[in-house]
């Protein structure tokens, strides 16, 4: 049971209050990059970096992809609010020497947008659509410490407008021996200015920092993530897997900061396992905009 008593206090320790804050929301371009992917992730509320060990640690920390077996894909699909689409791959494999490499694509499109001018009256449709594409390398330090990083490139498209910048990802995941907890800070979007038109945006940067492990004795899994963005206040998220049922397991969580409302921050979801195939799903609501639905699908090659 000293598992146990370990994970709660680090859990317990992470929901204090903190005074931490971020710059002025909306000052930051790209915001798609804040989209989190993975069905089990967004389903204990994202809180993941810590915990993610799988090919989609290229999103949440890229020292996760550290020490792979073997080779992993996974594909997330967001049937998110307003017609917009929201598409996720990931790619990664070992390399030798507990190394691994991945890819990552992100990408969102808006769909159709009616235009407005400056009286407010309608012009025409038009859409715009958001690519990010990164290259990752992982490797365990040791027993104890894996790191991670990679480069992307993202680019936006609005109708004729357009433009690009380049970013960095990095992160560490320290797991203790003999105490079931691990522990996570990843630094996301670290990188140049986007610009568009005559305006230039800084990218969302977000330092993210975690806690999570796994209670053996009851299949209890739990998960809580500090994020400290450049455009925003900061925000705690918290999460919780049970496995009710060998190979199929029920989620939910809670991402603090939305201002769509107290019950936009509800998380929850499910998953079961197959053979090599995984299947996650997650529900997240966000207030009178709608709801965000997100199927993701891992397979281990």
């Amino acid at each position: 049971m000293k598992t146990k008593w370990v994970l709660l206090a680090v859990w317990g320790s992470l929901l204090s209050p903190l005074p931490l804050s971020g710059g002025e929301p909306g000052s930051a371009g790209a915001v798609f990059l804040k989209l989190g992917v993975d069905g089990r992730a967004i389903g204990m509320g994202e809180a993941h970096t810590a915990l993610t060990d799988n090919v989609n640690a290229l999103y949440w920390n890229p020292a996760g992809i550290a020490g792979l077996r073997g080779p992993q894909l996974a594909f997330m699909h967001n049937f998110h609010f307003l017609d917009m689409r929201h598409d996720y791959l990931g790619i990664a494999s070992p390399v030798g020497n507990g190394g691994s490499v991945g890819l990552a694509v992100n990408y969102w499109a808006s769909g159709t947008i009616m235009g407005m001018d400056e009286n407010a009256l309608p012009t025409s449709e038009f859409s715009a659509w958001d690519l990010a594409v990164g290259l990752y390398y992982a490797r365990e330090v040791s027993r104890l410490i894996s790191v991670g990083g990679g480069l992307k490139t993202i680019i936006e498209k609005n109708e004729e407008e357009g433009g690009s910048a380049f970013a960095v990802d990095a992160g560490v995941i320290l797991k203790p021996p003999q105490t079931g907890v691990s522990f996570g800070i990843t630094v996301q979007n670290l990188g140049t200015n986007l610009k568009l038109v005559q305006e230039s945006y800084p990218l969302p940067l977000t330092l993210r920092m975690g806690a999570a492990g796994k209670i053996p004795e009851v299949g209890l899994v739990l998960a809580a993530d500090l994020s400290v963005p450049n455009d925003d206040q900061a925000s705690l998220s918290v999460g919780a897997e049970y496995e009710i049922a060998p190979l199929f397991a029920i989620r939910a969580g809670y991402k603090s900061g939305s201002d769509l409302g107290v019950l936009s921050g509800l998380r929850a979801g499910f998953g079961f396992i197959f053979q090599k195939i995984g299947v996650d799903y997650a529900y997240a609501p966000y207030g009178e905009l709608g709801n965000s639905h997100r199927v993701s699908l891992l397979v281990k090659l």
